[in-house]
């Protein structure tokens, strides 16, 4: 083998080290950029409780409507969970320890009492909400009466909302929903 010879398996080695740092700023490139993307897209909702359904008191409804940013149109899939209330322990998990909790007869749109099924919303076709029946929670057991279980339980309901788009990594995001808004019966 012959100095040029010699001279094209250098300049080849090093053309093949110069593309493999090429390739990796380029895939470092992507990622950074995808992670700005993702920041810029976090999903914002908009959350309602109503209660007083149709003129009774232990029916509720609970509205989530995506409102933005700009720049999302849509997610893939969007799940809701409430979750117990703050800075108290509670044992069991299936328990609702907070004001309200899904109608388990609306299965349709629920898992159980604490889960929703996931949804697809849509700000360019309008069906960026959705609505789910709520039931207001009861003590567990014969721990205390209705009354000042209600009055204990009277904070805001807590809602984990997971939302899926392609490409991106799925967005996990907190919200406390005042419980407060009554709405009027309907005749």
């Amino acid at each position: 083998m012959g100095v040029p010879d010699v001279l094209n398996v250098a300049v080849g080695a090093f053309s093949a080290l110069a593309a493999s740092g090429a390739w990796r700023t380029a895939a470092a490139m992507t990622r950074i950029e995808r992670e700005r993307r993702h920041s810029e897209l976090v999903p914002k909702f908009r959350c309602t409780v109503q209660e007083g359904l149709n003129g009774v008191d232990r029916h509720g409804r609970l509205l989530v409507e995506l409102v933005g940013p700009p720049g999302l149109d849509g997610l893939d899939e969007v799940t809701v969970r409430i979750c117990d209330e703050v800075g108290r322990e509670h044992p069991g998990s299936d328990h609702v320890w907070g004001p309200w909790r899904f109608n388990t007869g609306d299965s349709v749109h629920v898992v159980d009492e604490r889960s929703s099924r996931p949804h697809e919303v849509s700000l360019v076709d309008g069906r960026n909400w959705m609505s789910f029946s709520l039931v207001r929670t009861e003590p567990p057991g014969l721990t205390q009466s209705p009354e000042s279980w209600r009055r204990e339980q009277a904070g805001p309901v807590r809602l984990a909302i997971t939302c899926r788009r392609r490409p991106y990594e799925p967005w996990h995001l907190l919200y406390e929903v005042p419980a407060a808004e009554r709405r009027p019966a309907v005749n």
